[in-house]
């Protein structure tokens, strides 16, 4: 029996998405305008998503047996497998907003009339180490990755989650018992407190520290936080038999450590700061997948779903979008930051939906075929 979506997360996957967009959206005025200046907190909240969905898969070996490939010694591989097939559901959308960025920029040189081999050449080079999602491996650059030599930025979260997350799984399936009862417990505080200390905080992407990148670093916590939520929900779930008051009480708390969230993104935070709102972030959706609050019973699947979906071609693309919009300004007879900001939402959503109905379309055919 197929478990009941709970519309609830897909509603956090859309509002985290809009977080990230609007932390962005300084780009179409060149940074003159900057909201949520945390606004990265959210790209951890999917990094925790994710690392509890892949949790909760690799649990569900040790429930109802072990696939082929782990009883075979193939762990490794089978975590592999399982990372690629959730990047390739996502990949043609960041295909998209890529190439959108480069044929801007690829315009721009020509009209300019500055374009050279060498220009040719470097773009096409970062332009594959991008659509191979490993800009995080140093190709791009040997000391700091920048923004401009790294044009599609957001998709630094699907390359860390390329890097780590198989290294997590595995380390989840061929040793359980260390990860499930120490690791996801004491790890994640480790790694990011040693970030405070030689980073600043625990939000940067773009450093490296000899060959590791901090991003991969940071994607790793906080994936293998979503581990220790999933344990602890489902513990919870479990252990607790909540009446009405108590689910009540709950849903309050839940709801209300998400707006201490909010909060911290719209006012700024940094140092231990954005480690606390990450252990915020971990609570709400503790309780979120606990089943003991009233959120999970939110109506409107189809809804729910349809934003759930939508916010990870929106994630993928906007980046693109907003440099169209920046570099179309002079054209557009409405200046206003927040008329930029409105034309760039809905050409990104516009984008996402048009690209969203052709996979679907592509996923019959190929069903059918």
């Amino acid at each position: 029996m197929e478990k009941k979506r709970n519309n609830y997360i897909e509603f956090l996957r859309f509002l985290f998405c809009m977080i990230v967009f609007i932390h962005h959206s300084g780009h179409v005025t060149r940074g003159e305008v900057t909201l949520f200046p945390s606004g990265g907190l959210a790209a951890d909240a999917f990094f925790m998503l994710t690392g509890y969905f892949g949790i909760a898969h690799m649990e569900k070996h040790f429930q109802g047996g072990k696939s082929e490939e782990i009883k075979n010694g193939k762990t490794m591989w089978y975590t592999l497998k399982y990372t690629l097939l959730k990047i390739i559901k996502v990949y043609p959308y960041l295909v998209v907003g890529t190439v959108l960025i480069y044929a801007l920029e690829f315009a721009g040189l020509i009209k300019s009339g500055a374009i050279a081999a060498f220009e040719i050449t470097e773009r096409i080079r970062t332009l594959l180490v991008e659509l191979s999602l490993l800009p995080l491996t140093g190709l791009l650059k040997s000391g700091e990755i920048d923004l401009v030599t790294y044009r599609n930025s957001p998709m630094w979260y699907l390359s860390a989650m390329l890097i780590a997350m198989p290294l997590l799984l595995f380390i989840a399936v061929r040793f359980r018992d260390i990860f499930k009862h120490y690791l996801v417990w004491f790890m994640p505080p480790m790694l990011q407190g040693w970030m405070i200390v030689r980073f600043g905080g625990v939000l940067p992407w773009t450093f490296f520290e000899g060959f590791l990148n901090s991003g991969i670093i940071r994607g790793f916590c906080s994936m293998m936080m979503g581990g220790a939520i999933f344990y602890l929900a489902r513990y919870l779930g479990r252990k607790i038999k909540a009446g009405t008051l108590t689910r009540v009480l709950l849903t309050i708390l839940e709801v209300g450590l998400l707006g201490i969230v909010i909060f911290e993104v719209v006012h700024g935070v940094s140092g231990y700061q954005e480690m606390a709102a990450l252990y915020l972030i971990a609570g709400t959706l503790v309780l979120s997948f606990s089943t003991l609050t009233y959120t999970g019973s939110l109506g409107g699947e189809k809804f729910f779903g349809f934003l759930g979906k939508l916010s990870m071609p929106i994630y993928c693309i906007h980046w693109g979008v907003y440099r169209v919009v920046s570099a179309a300004s002079k054209f557009i007879p409405v200046k206003n930051y927040y008329a930029l900001m409105g034309i760039a939402f809905a050409g990104t959503v516009i984008i996402s939906v048009l690209m969203m109905l052709i996979l679907a379309k592509a996923g019959k055919r190929k069903k059918t075929a």
